[in-house]
């Protein structure tokens, strides 16, 4: 495909290599693309140094190679797993280091009171950036440094984008100790609690953490407020003008006008985004209340199994029975009890009441007039596996949401779980497997009747 692209006039990287142990199969590589650098497999290592060596020359920045398996039918085969192709295989080089003096630790609190302590680092430049601060994860972390203010550190950019502090090289001549946290939070002063390997504050009160629910709420990967950022929102709470999140929606903004910085095209624009985050479905609202346990993935879930409004979550909380949470696949004890303890705080249920009012989304509507038992989706219990090309369904993700719409699992390869194939054009090898296991297979005009039923 590469050759191809070459052929046709498109602009390829030639920094590559191509490893078989068929000397024709590298002869012809070469051919159609001169520049790039081939050889038997036990080269390849040689080749991994040689980048490695080299990387510091190129005119762009890189944080390691990819391996691929050159055969399209091989890497169709091998399939994917949730998080990545096993066809393909990123090696990391070392993260870049360098050394600089910790000037002090700053003590940071989340929006669910969890403590983290962030390095205040002199100026250093690294991988082409200046770093300045690093996470010191938690108190066991420093304490495994032996980690003091003043101290001379080694520090790293992890997969090139996260400073991290790796080790001391000098300590402070004239005070050498270990950093020890506070035992009261820096914002409101109560006593900080450990749990595991992390400090917590737990007064739901404290400032802080308001603040960072409320930025959290308005984040791009929740809500997307574009026009509140987390500058905005920390400039509207610390002045009084927003105290929760309700708050966002029902303060009036054109008191900003007196305050520098805000003009009348910059307050319409906040408006504006306010208005159209009220249109965020429901899986978005749930997640942006910022309840621990429950992410993107667990607000599918629940929403998948029927849960597909807010007051139907709280009513089955209120049963305080965990076994009606815990039976969704991927749901554990703890999970579950999280989403009673979170359901029936009345704290939590008056927010909820207060965003509805102003006119959030708490519900996700379904196709039918009659209440969906998950039990009954004609899919469930089934695990189909998607291989070829299709014409309705391009991507085949379509497809994919299809069967988990109706109560399927899809996987990405065959296997003795698997119960369904949906078989397009150029189907590959996973049919012979399928023919082997004596797998259903399913062809594009038989999936759409059964769409259609």
């Amino acid at each position: 495909m590469i050759s191809r692209l070459n052929e046709l006039g498109f602009r390829i990287n030639t920094n590559m290599g191509f490893f078989s142990d068929d000397r024709e199969k590298r002869e012809l590589t070469l051919v159609k693309l001169p520049g790039i650098i081939t050889g038997a497999i036990d080269e390849l290592s040689g080749y991994v140094k040689k980048r490695m060596s080299e990387r510091n020359t190129l005119n762009y920045e890189i944080d390691g190679l990819v391996i691929k398996v050159n055969e399209l039918d091989v890497r169709e085969n091998l399939g994917y797993t949730s998080h990545h192709p096993r066809w393909a295989v990123a090696f990391k080089f070392d993260a870049p280091t360098a050394q600089t003096r910790l000037i002090d630790i700053s003590i940071q609190v989340g929006r669910n009171g969890r403590v983290t302590p962030v390095g205040i680092l002199e100026p250093v430049k690294i991988a082409g950036s200046t770093v300045s601060r690093a996470t010191l994860h938690n108190q066991e972390y420093i304490e495994m440094l032996e980690l003091g203010i003043g101290d001379t550190v080694s520090i790293s950019k992890r997969g090139d984008i996260i400073p991290a502090v790796e080790e001391v090289i000098e300590k402070n001549t004239e005070n050498p100790t270990v950093f020890k946290y506070p035992t009261t939070c820096p914002f409101c002063s109560s006593s900080l609690e450990k749990d595991g390997g992390h400090h917590f504050c737990k007064n739901r009160d404290c400032p802080e953490r308001i603040k960072r629910g409320i930025i959290y709420f308005a984040g791009k990967d929740q809500m997307d407020i574009d026009t509140l950022g987390e500058k905005t929102i920390a400039f509207l709470f610390d002045k009084g003008f927003i105290k929760a999140v309700p708050d966002l929606y029902t303060f009036d903004y054109n008191q900003l006008l007196k305050e520098e910085g805000f003009k009348e095209k910059k307050i319409a624009n906040i408006k504006e985004s306010l208005e159209n985050s009220k249109q965020k479905p429901f899986k978005k609202v749930l997640t942006s209340l910022g309840f621990d346990g429950l992410g993107t993935s667990a607000a599918s879930d629940l929403i998948k199994n029927g849960f597909n409004s807010i007051n139907k979550i709280i009513e089955t909380a209120s049963h305080n029975n965990s076994e009606e949470f815990s039976r969704i696949e991927g749901f554990g004890e703890i999970t579950a009890q999280l989403l009673i303890q979170h359901f029936t705080d009345s704290r939590n249920l008056k927010l909820i009441e207060e965003l509805k009012k102003i006119g959030l989304i708490f519900e996700e509507k379904i196709d039918t007039q009659e209440e969906i038992n998950p039990a009954s989706l004609p899919f469930t219990n089934q695990t189909w596996v998607i291989t070829g090309s299709f014409e309705q369904f391009n991507p085949r993700s379509k497809a994919a949401e299809e069967i988990e719409k109706r109560g399927g699992k899809v996987a990405g390869s065959v296997s003795s779980k698997t119960t369904h194939l949906l078989a397009g054009n150029s189907p590959g090898s996973k049919l012979d497997k399928a023919k082997e296991l004596n797998i259903s297979i399913i062809d594009e005009n038989e999936f759409l009747q059964m769409l259609k039923q």
